[in-house]
């Protein structure tokens, strides 16, 4: 589903605000002005207005393209380990 939700992307390398511009039941697009690497475990935090916090999501970035002027990240959804 195409979406433009405000968001911030956490990796152990890279903190830095973005754009979710498409989300699937498998995972999502991140688009921001920098590029982080393939196989990196992170957190999204998106903004939803009708919610009192962020939602936070963790992927697996399986895909990194530069797009115009904007970088994309293709994040794969992944469980929470127990």
């Amino acid at each position: 589903m195409k979406v433009e939700i405000a968001a911030k992307y956490v990796s152990d390398s890279l903190v830095v605000d973005g754009v979710v511009t498409d989300v699937s039941a498998d995972g999502l697009f991140f688009c921001s002005d920098y590029l982080d690497g393939t196989g990196e475990t992170v957190r999204v935090w998106l903004d939803i207005p009708w919610r009192n916090r962020p939602l936070e999501l963790r992927g697996e970035v399986r895909w990194v393209k530069r797009h115009a002027q904007r970088r994309r990240h293709g994040i794969k959804f992944i469980r929470r380990q127990p």
